[in-house]
């Protein structure tokens, strides 16, 4: 073969090999093609949903004890130096029949869990949201918390609090009625944080 050929065969080679590892790198693998989470609207499926323009996942998955697990997962990384999703919170397989989630408009994921009990012993709706929150200086963090404890019902989509109102009914005096709003100064905070 002369060097002409064998150039040619090498240089196809290289460019046949190089398409192959950039699709790999740039392109989705068919392991992350899960289901978008809709914003706003209450979900209890089971599944894999990626949280669109946010580096987390949710997977929701039903145990064999007949109870169900949530985990928020924090995407990995793409490319050459590529890692799994790591869960950042998890429900554990603690839920039964009544669950449900929602992610409003920041991005923020809402769970409800059940009935669960404060620090005297008494009933409570067990609420968690994890996502952009205000630290006391009033600077974003991302965090995980106990809405049913904080009392910070702030931005919950309405219709996912209607849903725990409804599942909650004997404890709805601990739950607003109406989504309370955030503050100018912590919409426009929370908008940047999303640019």
């Amino acid at each position: 073969m002369s060097r002409r050929a064998l150039f040619r065969h090498s240089a196809t080679l290289f460019l046949l090999c190089t398409a192959v590892l950039s699709t790999h790198w740039f392109y989705p693998s068919q392991k992350t093609l899960e289901t978008r989470m809709p914003t706003d609207v209450v979900l209890k499926d089971f599944g894999r949903f990626v949280c669109s323009d946010s580096n987390y996942s949710l997977e929701i998955v039903p145990e064999p004890s007949g109870s169900t697990s949530i985990n928020v997962l924090r995407n990995g990384q793409r490319g050459v130096f590529a890692t799994e999703p790591y869960p950042v919170f998890e429900t554990g397989a603690r839920m039964n029949e009544d669950w449900f989630l929602a992610m409003d408009q920041y991005k923020r994921i809402w769970i409800y869990v059940g009935a669960s009990s404060d620090d005297n012993g008494r009933p409570i709706p067990s609420v968690f949201m994890h996502g952009a929150t205000f630290d006391e200086s009033g600077n974003i963090k991302t965090a995980t918390s106990e809405v049913s404890r904080t009392g910070d019902w702030t931005g919950v989509p309405q219709e996912f609090l209607t849903q725990v109102r409804a599942s909650a009914s004997q404890l709805i005096e601990q739950v607003p009625a109406i989504s309370p709003a955030f503050t100018a100064e912590r919409l426009s905070a929370l908008d940047a944080s999303l640019r």
